[in-house]
């Protein structure tokens, strides 16, 4: 095994590498390395060893076993070798051994019987059913089985040169998340929906369909904006501001300096609105930091005078209700 690439380096990726970024490896190596992409024989052979790495690389089951035989492989060498020292020894596993298992894999490790010879045997669903059953969670809204699907088998479906139908089976999860992410925009799931609006605008752009990327992104900024109003007129301050500076930012990639502005203007009335409200009913120490922000806010966007404005507002209320 040590005059061959383990499969960790014909992806080029660490022994401690996780899931995406073993998947992103990849394919990024198929993109180049596919028969349909690269004419080059030799490429096509880099291709199989890639696509084989990757198979066991992506399975749990089958990535511990594969550890476990490079850890083995790793102890016959020692063995080979001889050891001296006056470390401490233990039956079964030695000292030498457990410690260069944990340099190779990390302490970290899952504890697993690494002397044993038995494996566990994985057994592999034809990939006809892996297709179908990809395409079943995304019918029934299971968008994290579907996804698992999809990925084992588009790489199948790339190893067998199958590109034109490992690329229909990615768009319809494309579309599934798109699907679901608009749903939870719909019933006012921010949070679920901002995870799948970055996985769909990641997607997007891997494929370089740049329109509707941009498209989902404004999409998820309005459901923002939208969101911080209904807070707002709620009175729900801190909710509509988060959600405020969210979509402040997001904009602000996308440079919509007009949109961004408004919508801090609207902020900022909504807090010297609510200012006042407190200020009519005596509430001076819940209006102070409202008119604190609100100009602060002006005065960020060079309106010295509204800021001035409202802060003598505040004062002049202050004495007329006896201080606090």
């Amino acid at each position: 095994m040590a005059q061959n690439k383990t499969h960790y380096e014909t992806l080029g990726v660490s022994r401690h590498a996780g899931p995406d970024a073993i998947r992103d490896a990849y394919r990024g190596l198929a993109r180049t390395l596919h028969p349909d992409m690269n004419a080059d024989p030799v490429a096509h052979g880099v291709f199989k060893d890639v696509t084989a790495a990757y198979n066991v690389l992506r399975d749990p089951n089958r990535r511990q076993a594969y550890d476990e035989e490079l850890a083995q492989a790793a102890l016959s060498s020692v063995r080979g070798s001889g050891t001296t020292g006056n470390g401490p020894q233990t039956t079964g596993q030695p000292y030498l051994f457990v410690n260069l298992v944990d340099a190779i894999f990390g302490a970290g490790r899952q504890s697993s019987s690494f002397g044993s010879s038995q494996r566990m045997r994985v057994t592999r669903r034809p990939l006809q059913t892996v297709i179908n059953d990809a395409r079943e969670h995304m019918r029934y809204g299971n968008t994290e089985r579907a996804g698992a699907d999809v990925e084992e088998a588009v790489t199948r479906l790339l190893g067998e040169a199958s590109i034109e139908e490992a690329t229909r089976l990615d768009s319809e999860f494309t579309e599934h998340l798109i699907e679901q992410a608009k749903l939870h925009m719909r019933c006012g799931n921010t949070e679920l929906a901002r995870k799948l609006v970055n996985k769909i605008v990641k997607r997007l752009n891997a494929a370089e369909d740049g329109r509707r990327s941009r498209g989902i992104y404004d999409e998820f900024t309005d459901h923002l904006i939208g969101s911080a109003r209904t807070h707002m007129r709620f009175g729900n301050t801190d909710h509509a501001r988060s959600l405020i500076d969210d979509a402040r930012k997001r904009l602000k990639i996308v440079k919509d300096v007009e949109k961004s502005r408004q919508i801090y203007d609207e902020f900022v009335e909504y807090l010297i609105k609510m200012a006042r409200t407190s200020m009519r009913y005596g509430a001076m120490q819940n209006a102070r930091p409202l008119i604190v922000e609100a100009a602060g806010y002006l005065e960020a966007v060079g309106n010295t005078k509204g800021a001035n404005a409202i802060r003598r507002e505040w004062n002049e209320a202050s004495r007329s209700s006896g201080g606090y």
